[in-house]
């Protein structure tokens, strides 16, 4: 699994073409992810801690990645978007179809 942010909010809250960033969580089972080499547009942290929005309307799942709008977690102020890509070839989606599915015998 790969993940990114894509920075592309200003600090006065314009879209704007941003930059990719690697991200990973800080600790195993951290809320938030830290962005290596980034850091917040409004409030300056360093370094730069986004988390995901809740909500459906937040998040869009193709057949090869999950994209989550972000946001700085000490100022709360939206930052980008968090891409999570899945590691599989036929997406995630099929693979758990297959797996919990039934025997199959061709």
């Amino acid at each position: 699994m790969k993940i990114t942010v894509n920075l592309h909010i200003d600090a006065q809250g314009r879209d704007v073409d941003g930059s990719s960033y690697d991200a990973a969580p800080s600790y195993a089972g951290a809320p938030h992810l830290e962005v290596d080499g980034a850091s917040c547009a409004r409030c300056g942290s360093t370094p730069l801690r986004v988390a995901g929005f809740k909500g459906a309307a937040s998040t869009v799942t193709t057949a090869d990645a999950t994209y989550t709008a972000c946001g700085c977690v000490a100022c709360n102020a939206h930052v980008g978007t968090i891409k999570r890509e899945a590691s599989s070839i036929f997406g995630e989606e099929e693979d758990a179809r297959v797996l919990s599915g039934g025997w199959r015998v061709y």
